[in-house]
């Protein structure tokens, strides 16, 4: 039987796909099969795969057409796993060799649905360890809706810690029972989606404290500025989200509070594109939409102001 289904989805994955793939064939907990979905690269990534995979049985890949996104991806890696479990690896990421046989043990003997560990962040440009993303006691032992959600509120403070980038192992069984699967309109925020879908479906999720899971820190690869439409798109999800969390008010109120902080980033961005391209009657209904969207717009102008300020005087005394 095979235990875990790993899935890596990859686009031009040249330089970090061998890593990744070897990190999960060599895990100690031998009853796995690895998934690579190539989302159309237009590299070597596929043929770097399946020469491994002519010395491999357990390497399978999946080579999409036309480049369809992390969600198709996933989703089609899904369609073709038989195991027990299902774990994500993003392509230039990496596994502790115990993580799947820990991860696996933890959830089977918890009876849990979905189980995850600390991230371990590494640094690509000078090739160090930074430490763990949470830290000792930084996660708690049970995840739980309204924790997931919360865990998610942006903090430009700490952009390098958030429940988002958690890649828990989910059962099979649930996502089969539940028919989760991830939303193909969106490629940011999908798996926020998925995980608050499982969590409105009741899900039991743990999680252990030793950091098994090698984050990839590359340059860009933790920016907080998004398209309007991507930010949209998730407000959509909470939105409909606090639909279906009727009768849970701790689950709501926290989607709501996320609702909130996306719709504010959402309308800034639109607010400076409407400002760039002189379009006042679209900036002020963008401004004035709520309440909450005012007040952060007039303080991020203010920031922008300060800011613009302080280079001028700087310049100045340079001058």
């Amino acid at each position: 039987m095979i235990e875990v289904s790993v899935i890596v989805p990859v686009r031009n994955g040249h330089d970090f796909i061998r890593r990744s793939v070897e990190s999960a064939l060599r895990q100690t907990l031998r009853e796995i099969e690895v998934i690579v979905v190539d989302d159309a690269s237009t590299d070597d990534t596929a043929q770097i795969v399946e020469e491994h995979a002519e010395k491999e049985p357990r390497l399978k890949i999946i080579r999409l057409d036309t480049n369809r996104g992390p969600s198709a991806a996933r989703n089609a890696g899904i369609a073709a796993a038989s195991g027990r479990w299902i774990a994500l690896l993003d392509a230039d990421d990496w596994y502790v060799p115990e993580r799947l046989k820990l991860l696996t043990a933890a959830g089977d003997q918890a009876g849990a649905d979905l189980v995850c560990d600390d991230l371990l962040l590494f640094d690509e440009a000078s090739k160090s360890v930074l430490g763990p993303m949470f830290g000792l006691n930084g996660l708690p032992s049970r995840i739980d809706g309204e924790c997931f959600v919360l865990g998610n509120l942006p903090n430009p403070k700490m952009p390098r810690r958030g429940y988002g980038f958690l890649k828990p192992i989910v059962r099979r069984s649930y996502i089969d029972l539940h028919d989760l699967r991830y939303n193909e309109d969106m490629r940011f925020a999908e798996d926020y989606a998925f995980y608050v879908n499982a969590l409105l479906e009741g899900a039991t999720w743990i999680s252990v404290p030793s950091p098994n899971y090698v984050y990839s820190v590359r340059e860009g690869s933790l920016t907080l500025a998004h398209r309007a439409a991507d930010l949209l798109k998730l407000c959509s999800v909470d939105e409909a989200a606090l639909v279906r969390a009727q009768g849970h008010p701790r689950f709501q109120n926290a989607l709501r509070r996320h609702f909130i902080t996306t719709q504010q980033r959402a309308a800034w961005v639109q607010f400076i594109d409407f400002f760039k391209e002189r379009r006042i009657t679209d900036l002020i209904r963008t401004a004035t939409m709520s309440a909450p969207v005012l007040r952060y717009i007039a303080w991020q102008c203010l920031i922008q102001a300060v800011v613009r300020s302080s280079r001028r005087i700087g310049l100045q005394s340079i001058n």
